[in-house]
C-alpha cells in the first residue's frame, strides 16, 4: 500500500489501490482525531470560561492577556491542523468512493497542493508558538544567530583555506 507517488511526487499510502482500507485510513486519519481534538478543546474552553467567571465574581479579577492568548494558540492550533490536513482528507474520500473518477479528471496540482498543505502543517505550530510566545521568540533568535555566526566562521576558515592554498600554488610554481 506504500509506494512511489508520481502524482504528488513522494512516497505516500497509495490512496487508489484498495478503496475500503482507503476509507478507513482517512476516517480514523482525519476524522476521529479532529472530532476527538475539538471535543477536548471545547471542553477545556467551557471549563476555563467557567472558572474564571467564578474567580472574577469572587474577586472581580479580570482575564489576564496571557491567558486570553493561550486559548488563541489552542484554537489556531487546532483549526490549522484541520484546514491544512482537511483537503488531503477530502480528496482521501473522494478517491475512496470513486477512486478512477477523481485520479483522472481532477488535475495534478490540486493533489501536489493538499500534500504539500498536509506536510505544511508539521511546521505551523512551530510558527504559531514564536509568534505568540516571547521564550519561543527568544530561542529563535539565538539559534538564528547562532546559525548565522557559524555560517560566518565557515565561510571566514573557507577563505583562509583558499588562499593558503593560492599561496602553496604560487611557492610551487616560482620554484
Amino acid at each position: 500500500m506504500l509506494d512511489y507517488d508520481p502524482i504528488v511526487y513522494t512516497c505516500t499510502f497509495m490512496r487508489s489501490v484498495n478503496r475500503q482500507c482507503t476509507l478507513v485510513f482517512e476516517f480514523v486519519h482525519f476524522i476521529i482525531p479532529t472530532t476527538l481534538v475539538s471535543l477536548c478543546y471545547l471542553r477545556i474552553w467551557i471549563l476555563i470560561i467557567h472558572v474564571k467567571y467564578r474567580l472574577r465574581q469572587d474577586q472581580k479579577q479580570k482575564l489576564k492577556s496571557s491567558e486570553l492568548r493561550q486559548m488563541v494558540i489552542m484554537f489556531l492550533v487546532s483549526v490549522l491542523f484541520a484546514l491544512c490536513w482537511g483537503p488531503y482528507s477530502i480528496i482521501g474520500f473522494a478517491i475512496g468512493i470513486n477512486a478512477a473518477d477523481i485520479v483522472g479528471r481532477a488535475p495534478q496540482w490540486v493533489f501536489l497542493a493538499s500534500s504539500f498543505l498536509a506536510d505544511f502543517n508539521s511546521c505551523l505550530n512551530g510558527v504559531i508558538y514564536g509568534v505568540f510566545n516571547q521564550n519561543f521568540r527568544n530561542e529563535y533568535k539565538k539559534i538564528f544567530f547562532l546559525l548565522l555566526c557559524k555560517s560566518r566562521i565557515l565561510t571566514d576558515i573557507t577563505q583562509k583555506n583558499s588562499t593558503r592554498q593560492t599561496m602553496t600554488r604560487m611557492s610551487e610554481l616560482k620554484q
